[in-house]
């Protein structure tokens, strides 16, 4: 019984200590994804804008020796930059509102509005990369930080694991030697059985043999036997005989009347 609450203390135990860490470790686990989470679009992000500082680099590059070309179309209007290589790209809305403007003007005058437009734009993207490069730092710090929580909750889980398989293991020798014991209970009630009724007849049979031909040994199983009559009949005559003999002596009769009144209502009651 004492090794059974031994066992339920352990698996109590095991059991409280398996719903905290799940719990914490979950807890964790969620926190990691999130970080994963947000540096995967903070990446993302990055290299968006890195894309698109490289792509505005080339177009200034380009514009410095290009030409450019204001076409309108039925529905919309925008500006041709056209490279060295023959190449056409379409600028940004913003860009070609200012070209548009300077349709009229001077062609160096188009370029250098252009070229402070991307220049503006490309120190905007520039500032993006490096508020998303710190988010990276703070995402990258935050999940070394609780790096160490998930490599002790690992530690943990294994310890866990391992007390687990000790504890079934306990548990199945502790079954076996229940059984064992339960074995051994009933077989000992057995041997006790036989030990009392082999006691027994050897008490009978000792008995016997000494009461055999020996009168001077009394049979004590013998209700019969001579001190057992003696000690009926003086049990009779101090607790009953005495006190009748009295009544009938207050009433003046003779003592032998009274025997032979009291001996003939024994002879009666014996043979009714």
């Amino acid at each position: 019984m004492a090794v059974e609450q031994h066992f339920e203390s352990i698996a109590k135990l095991l059991q409280n200590i398996i719903t905290g860490r799940k719990e914490s470790t979950d807890y964790y686990k969620r926190l990691c994804e999130i970080e994963h989470m947000k540096l995967i679009e903070i990446k993302q992000k990055f290299d968006e804008n890195e894309k698109r500082i490289k792509s505005l680099e080339r177009k200034t590059e380009n514009m410095s020796t290009g030409e450019f070309v204001a076409v309108k179309t039925d529905s919309t209007t925008s500006t041709i930059h056209k490279t060295r290589d023959g190449e056409h790209v379409q600028e940004n809305k913003p860009v070609v509102a200012n070209i548009i403007q300077l349709e009229d003007g001077d062609d160096s005058i188009k370029s250098d509005v252009l070229k402070s437009s991307l220049s503006q734009e490309c120190d905007e993207l520039k500032r993006k990369v490096s508020d998303l490069e710190q988010q990276i730092q703070r995402s990258t710090k935050s999940a070394s930080k609780h790096e160490p929580d998930l490599v002790k909750e690992q530690q943990l889980k294994a310890d866990k694991d391992e007390l687990e398989k000790k504890l079934n293991r306990l548990a199945t020798i502790n079954m076996r030697l229940e059984e064992n014991l339960q074995r051994e209970k009933e077989e000992n009630i057995t041997r006790n059985r036989r030990i009392d009724e082999l006691t027994n007849r050897l008490s009978a049979l000792a008995a016997h043999q000494l009461t055999k031909d020996n009168p001077q040994i009394a049979d004590l199983s013998d209700q019969c036997r001579p001190t057992k009559l003696a000690e009926g009949f003086s049990q009779i005559y101090d607790n009953k005989w005495t006190d009748v003999f009295e009544i009938f002596a207050k009433k003046k009769i003779a003592e032998r009347d009274i025997v032979d009144m009291l001996t003939h209502t024994i002879n009666v009651m014996k043979n009714p």
